[in-house]
């Protein structure tokens, strides 16, 4: 099965023999002639490649090399096929020879877990399979083994020294105990591996860089997608890609993986992506990366590597990552204009009170600033006098500090409110029945109109660490009672303040008092202010 066969037509002529479609008999005075219908039927098979996973079945890939690029009726293009078993090959150096097109494909399956066509190397230590000097190559359809599990081995897959650009389509393969370099490539352009899957590697799975020859000096345009890499043992990275530009990962999955990857100095996509149970981070130092959807387990990226040398403009760098629970980015943004995701409104004729949402703090110390954006409420009345208790400013905003004491104290946040315009809320109740958690109620005015809110935190972010701040917003409109009823309530200090590095200030206490904390009193106890450039003196006096 699967070794020669087929219909041969017999001429009394000699023809050269050509190992699958021209026999020779003895003598040489006629010779059998391969009935061929399609090309593409023709397999390694019919040049005698025995699938026993022990004969070397490279004098039938060469064979079948040598007839398809002598007969595919274009120039400089070959293929490779290979029927269903398991074929061991050793060494086929093609590199002399400028190809514009291989092909190396098994039967067509569906999915790069099942290949019914296997390779099995048996190549001399850091050799490859396949040295090739090919513009386009295609992959697809094999599963290709290593043989690491028997004894140490350097072998590689595929090695191509084409210059000046590279295009690989690999598609749907199992690779697994290989001791060297999988695929050794150089000045990619529009190459894509999909459905492929690999596990026990000990050297590079992917490895790509620039020739340097003209201007190329960076590979381009290389898609990974719907692959799943385990155990990759390797000190080198599992994906050896560094200085490659317009690239992306989409649906990978890498687990125990020594090094996973170097994509440093690149331009890279990662979409649902995850990584689990890396030694060494994956290194995307001065790259361009966008990531969304990444699932991290044991396993991180490096941003920072000392010893990679920036090969992108400095006005190129940026990072971004975008996940369900956040949004991370290193870099400029820019809106047409903001607004917030938690907002109500008071259209009654009564104040209300508004359950605004519960925060929860990793860390004594934590500083949680909460501000409340909107106009006070409707009011009609014309010449009244500036102050911040109208609309006279056109709205204002109220905001909110808390800051978590030390200790385990459930009774009082240290937290004051300022207000700047005219605050859009009336009141503050606050309540905490554990250290780290703080429930926010405010009161709004009668018809007050939409009321933003904006949290900003200095506890951790889901992006620092898996216990982070956690902010619950709600919006619900409660009734006077549950105000009431809190367990724990406390109402911020209503106080703000504003001054300089040096300590100098103007604060309000609780109490209206101004405090104001400036240079020391000259001996006539007045106070000296500019005003409209000109300098003053206003006498003081102490208040027994």
């Amino acid at each position: 099965k699967g070794i020669g066969g087929g219909w041969f037509v017999g001429s009394l002529t000699a023809a050269a023999d050509d190992g699958g479609t021209i026999a020779n008999t003895a003598g040489k005075v006629y010779h059998w002639r391969r009935q061929i219908n399609n090309l593409a039927e023709l397999t390694i098979g019919d040049f005698g490649a025995v699938p026993d996973g022990k004969t070397d079945s490279i004098a039938a890939i060469t064979a079948m090399y040598n007839f398809t690029f002598k007969h595919s009726g274009e120039d400089y293009k070959a293929w490779i096929t290979l029927p269903e078993g398991n074929y061991a090959v050793s060494s086929l150096n093609i590199s002399s020879v400028y190809l514009r097109m291989l092909r190396i494909n098994g039967p067509t399956v569906s999915y790069g877990y099942s290949p019914v066509a296997k390779l099995t190397l048996i190549g001399d230590e850091g050799s490859f399979v396949f040295n090739t000097n090919a513009r386009r190559t295609e992959v697809s359809c094999l599963e290709i083994y290593g043989q690491y599990d028997i004894a140490k081995n350097t072998r590689g897959f595929m090695t191509n020294k084409c210059p000046e650009g590279q295009y690989y389509q690999c598609d749907r393969l199992y690779i697994s105990q290989t001791g060297g370099i999988v695929f050794n490539m150089i000045d990619t352009l529009d190459t894509k591996f999909n459905s492929f899957y690999t596990s026990y590697t000990y050297d590079s799975i992917l490895k790509g860089r620039p020739s340097y020859q003209k201007s190329w000096n960076h590979l381009t345009a290389i898609e990974l997608s719907n692959f799943n890499v385990q155990e990759s043992r390797s000190t080198t990275p599992a994906f050896d890609l560094p200085r490659a530009t317009q690239c992306c990962i989409y649906n990978g999955w890498m687990e125990k993986c020594n090094y996973p990857m170097d994509i440093s100095n690149g331009e890279w996509t990662l979409d649902v992506f995850s990584m689990e149970g890396a030694t060494v981070p994956a290194d995307i130092t001065y790259t361009k990366a966008i990531l969304r959807h990444i699932n991290l387990q044991n396993a991180t990226f490096n941003r920072n590597n000392a010893t990679v040398v920036r090969y992108l403009g400095g006005y190129d760098m940026g990072y971004r990552r975008e996940e369900a629970f956040g949004t991370t980015l290193a870099g400029s943004m820019a809106a047409n204009w903001y607004s917030s995701n938690l907002r109500f409104n008071n259209k009654t004729e009564a104040p209300v009170w508004v359950y605004v949402g519960d925060y929860a703090t990793t860390a004594e110390s934590d500083q949680v600033t909460v501000r409340f954006l909107g106009a006070r409420s409707e009011n009609p009345a014309a010449g009244i006098p500036l102050d911040n208790q109208s609309n006279s400013f056109g709205g204002g905003e109220a905001i909110l500090r808390m800051r978590r004491m030390k200790g385990n104290d459930t009774v009082k946040p240290v937290g004051a409110v300022e207000v700047r315009g005219s605050s859009p809320v009336t009141d503050i109740r606050l309540n905490r029945p554990y250290a780290n958690n703080v429930s926010i109620y405010v009161k709004l005015p009668a018809n007050s109109g939409y009321v933003h809110v904006q949290v900003e935190s200095t506890t951790d972010s889901r992006f620092h660490g898996g216990t982070c701040f956690l902010w619950t917003p709600r919006g619900d409109v409660v009734a006077q009672t549950v105000i009431d009823k809190l367990d724990y309530p406390w109402t911020p200090v209503d106080a703000a303040a504003f001054g300089t590095l040096s300590g100098h200030g103007i604060a309000f206490d609780t109490d209206g008092t101004l405090v104001l904390t400036t240079k020391t009193l000259l001996k006539d106890n007045k106070l000296r202010v500019r005003i409209n450039g000109v300098n003053y003196r206003i006498p003081l006096e102490i208040d027994a």
